[in-house]
């Protein structure tokens, strides 16, 4: 094997032989200034004012001549800065640089070109290539053709990096401390109100804002409300399947101010339902790390049934589906994954709308519509008809819900002390008047504990489908939305191709998902 070939830098030219012909130039010499802030919340702009008056200050000694002065104020310049970071001055004052229209790059501090030892060293080729072989750093020259002085710009280098990683470690460490304890972060969510200590400034608790506001709507009407009011509002609707456009047109016709004091959006209101903040839980990069130091405005059960109706409603991207057919864009093409969506069809064709594959060139699945859609209502309506299926959302949800088990064993006792009660009645050792009224109490307990399992058990949104009642249940319901979301969590439906037989019965060509199938071995 050939030995790799060494690539030699091409240094460029420079007028200036040392640092001495260099201080001597006088007017000749050009010079910049570049200087970064990376935190000015305020945008007073001081940290950069005063960068370029030190830096204009140290060339004036010389009589130099300033070409240009580049700031850029309130941006980080580590490599844990934002993306979105970009530092538009710096990047025309490389262009000037590459034009070989400068001798003295000047800095107030070398970490105000960067904390990231890749910039330095990009920085610095680029300059060799051009001639700029001096800068001067907080009044000190330095020549890049001297080893000296790169090593000790080199050490600057080395030293702000660390400087900056170390400054990362510390909030990293702090941050996980934070989310560990379940502490919450800086800024306060709606529907809360935070309380400090007044010496330190530390977190002492954070509950409930009960606030009363009054809004005053569009026709002089009054309407007092309080921010936990609204959150609860937010996630009872969309469990009870609103809209999302729908919550926010009320909320905005109510004349309620957003979080931000102004209209409400649906990016706002799908923010407060999917964050597990509500849920009581510290969030980390969006997701729920650890249990919170507050209750939570929403139960755990409510938070889940709204992430499943809000999340998939996010990420639709499809055309709004017909109003007609209920099983347009609720159901899928078994093939390739593809929602089925109507396709009206000629009287040469029979005229009957039949659902297809919406994926071009798949035409893989296809059914008559009206049978398809009788055919589908009939399977949920009997799978929620049967008294099976309460048991089998319970055992389901009980590996996610701690709670069911408890209210399981406060039954079992309340049943327990029951057949107690009998006896010691039986026996005679309980009056008759303590023995109704301890009875009263048990079976009060024993209903409470149920309705508190029906309620952990199954989805808010079709906890009056469950039950011998389904179908009259299911006819009640008029808005088709709804409907259509009540299919997709519980059956799901899948469409097989009929393989050129017209007569497949569709009980061979329909796959269920949902909770049909996460039920199945329950």
């Amino acid at each position: 094997m050939g030995k790799a070939k060494s690539t030699r830098l091409v240094l460029g030219f420079s007028p200036w032989d040392d640092k001495v012909s260099l201080m001597l130039g006088g007017a000749k010499v050009r010079y910049l200034i570049y200087g970064r802030s990376s935190k000015d919340k305020k945008e007073l702009e001081y940290s950069i004012k005063t960068q370029a008056r030190e830096g204009t200050e140290f060339a004036d000694r010389f009589s130099w001549s300033n070409t240009g002065i580049y700031l850029d104020n309130d941006i980080s310049a580590s490599r844990f800065a934002s993306i979105k970071a970009i530092r538009g001055n710096y990047d025309e004052m490389l262009e000037v640089i590459e034009s070989s229209g400068v001798d003295v790059l000047v800095m107030q501090d070398l970490s105000r070109s960067s904390r990231d030892l890749e910039f330095y060293a990009q920085l610095r080729k680029l300059c060799m290539l051009n001639g700029v072989f001096f800068w001067m750093i907080d009044g000190n020259i330095f020549d890049l053709r001297v080893t000296a002085d790169r090593n000790s710009l080199s050490q600057q280098a080395v030293h702000a990096e660390t400087w900056s990683d170390s400054i990362h470690d510390k909030t990293s460490s702090g941050l996980e401390s934070q989310v560990l304890d379940g502490r919450p972060h800086s800024h306060v969510p709606y529907g809360y109100e935070r309380f400090k200590n007044q010496k330190t400034g530390a977190f002492e608790r954070q509950v409930f804002d009960m606030t009363e506001h009054v809004a005053i709507h569009k026709d002089g009407t009054k309407e007092v409300y309080t921010p936990y009011g609204i959150v609860r509002e937010i996630f009872e609707r969309f469990a009870a399947m609103a809209q999302q456009s729908e919550i926010v047109t009320d909320l905005n016709t109510r004349c309620i101010p957003s979080p931000g004091g102004k209209l409400w959006s649906r990016q706002t209101v799908v923010f407060i339902a999917t964050s597990a903040t509500y849920m009581g839980k510290r969030k980390s990069y969006g997701k729920a790390a650890s249990d919170g130091q507050w209750e939570g405005i929403v139960d755990p059960v409510l938070f889940r049934d709204v992430q499943a109706i809000v999340k998939p409603a996010s990420r639709r991207t499809h055309r709004k589906f017909g109003r007609k057919w209920i099983m347009s864009y609720a159901s899928h093409c078994d093939h390739c994954g593809a929602w089925l969506m109507s396709k009206p069809r000629s009287k040469k064709e029979s005229g009957k709308t039949r659902y297809g594959c919406s994926r071009k060139g798949c035409g893989k699945a296809s059914v008559t519509a009206e049978t398809f859609d009788s055919f589908i209502e009939s399977c949920l309506v009997a799978w929620l008809a049967r008294p099976e299926v309460f048991q089998k959302l319970v055992t389901h949800r009980r590996a996610t819900d701690s709670n069911i088990a408890v209210y399981e064993q406060e039954i079992a006792k309340a049943d327990l002390q029951l057949e107690e009660n009998k006896a010691l009645r039986l026996a005679g050792e309980m009056d008759g008047r303590d023995f109704t009224d301890m009875q009263k109490v048990l079976r009060a307990r024993i209903e409470a504990a149920q309705k508190a399992i029906r309620r952990a058990a199954i989805p808010q949104v079709i906890v009056d489908l469950i039950g011998p009642d389904a179908a009259e249940q299911w006819e009640a319901i008029a808005e088709l939305d709804t409907r259509r979301e009540i299919i997709k969590m519980v059956c799901a439906p899948r469409l097989r191709s009929a393989n050129k037989n017209p007569r497949m019965p569709l009980a061979d060509r329909v796959v269920f998902g949902g909770l049909m199938q996460d039920l199945q071995d329950a």
